[in-house]
């Protein structure tokens, strides 16, 4: 049997126990690992939910706003009716005021013309 020397001694303690060290490295490793990849999953399918949250109050305020535009363009429609009829009864006042007016104009010419040719006689 050959004798060991005292440098060879603690090499070969060593080398065995740098193995289980080495191991017990990864396995520490392998559990950080398993955190990270749990923590990455948790952290993806927080975003997949608030992404989904995010579409579902887009799609909401999407149709409360198309449900405001349709409400906007009755409201323009009403108001373009109720204008286009103030305006039509404006025209026919405004018109039979000027009829009369043309007819008190002839009138008042007519009594000009007659006081005229009174006192030129």
């Amino acid at each position: 049997m050959p004798t060991l020397t005292g440098d060879e001694l603690p090499q070969q303690t060593k080398k065995p126990c740098g193995a289980a060290d080495e191991e017990q490295q990864q396995e520490k490793l392998r559990i950080l690992h398993e955190k990270y990849k749990e923590a990455a999953n948790q952290q993806l399918l927080s975003c997949r939910n608030s992404l989904e949250d995010f579409e579902a109050h887009h799609a909401e305020l999407k149709g409360v706003a198309d449900k405001q535009k349709a409400s906007h363009k009755k409201l323009i429609l009403n108001a373009e009716k109720t204008v286009g009829a103030q305006l039509n009864d404006a025209e026919t006042k405004i018109a039979g005021v000027q009829k009369r007016a043309q007819k008190r104009m002839k009138g008042l010419k007519y009594v000009l013309k007659k006081l005229i040719a009174e006192t030129v006689e």
